[in-house]
């Protein structure tokens, strides 16, 4: 598949229009479905890196599921603790 026609099959779903059309990394083919590959597409916003998990049927060439904001467990566990500290006036 050509990137051209990845994108726009992407564009087709319109999920993915938003994202820049960056490289994409850390490819993982699955050992379930041989023809099914996941990578990250890389979105930087604000001095922040967004990353987003596609996985794409190579095979039917169609995208297997809408494109996932990946979260790392590190960046909620920060958010709550400084939530909780707003929360009981600690500065």
């Amino acid at each position: 598949m050509e990137a051209d026609e990845f994108w726009d099959l992407c564009a087709s779903v319109g999920q993915v229009c938003a994202l820049s059309r960056a490289v994409p990394i850390f490819p993982q083919l699955s050992l379930v479905d041989p023809g099914v590959i996941s990578f990250l597409l890389m979105e930087k916003i604000n001095n922040e890196f967004l990353f987003w998990i596609i996985e794409l049927d190579m095979t039917k060439k169609v995208l297997r599921s809408l494109p996932t904001l990946y979260i790392q467990v590190e960046e909620e566990e920060e958010e709550e603790k400084e939530s909780a500290r707003v929360g009981y006036g600690v500065k």
